[in-house]
């Protein structure tokens, strides 16, 4: 894959879950790509009760490296620490080139689960006496 697009140099990582980073984009094998950014906004929208992600950074495909254009929105929930459950109306872009769907999810969303990412990490660190998740899904986080 070309990471070198437009003068920025990308890396490319590959993480034991299976899951690609190149810089600041995130694939997962099996459920297609999602791109991870990090600089964005979050609008809490009182009537539908959801909190809209305005994605702040241009984005390129994960995959060839195109430029991504807006194509439409999808729901996502995510729980906190807490045990709070929080809708997240997301951003979905296709790939000028490939033509591909990708979704834009803030850095704080793990593709296909629903706890936020430092939720995860405490209960993968040791750290699950206050984690909301049920112990056979802190036991699954652990293998």
């Amino acid at each position: 894959m070309d990471y070198h697009r437009m003068g920025q140099e990308r890396h490319h990582i590959s993480l034991s879950i299976g899951i690609l980073i190149a810089g600041g984009e995130l694939w997962a094998p099996n459920m297609g790509p999602m791109v991870i950014i990090t600089q964005y906004a979050i609008e809490h929208d009182l009537k539908s009760d959801l909190y809209k992600v305005s994605c702040r950074e241009a984005l390129y495909c994960p995959l060839c490296g195109g430029r991504l254009s807006g194509y439409d929105t999808r729901r996502r929930h995510v729980v906190d620490a807490a045990g709070n459950t929080y809708w997240l109306l997301l951003q979905r872009y296709r790939c000028l080139d490939c033509e591909k769907l990708h979704l834009a999810a803030p850095a704080f969303i793990v593709p296909r689960k629903h706890y936020q990412a430092d939720v995860i990490a405490e209960a993968k660190a040791g750290h699950f006496e206050m984690c909301p998740a049920d112990n056979s899904t802190i036991r699954r986080w652990r293998r």
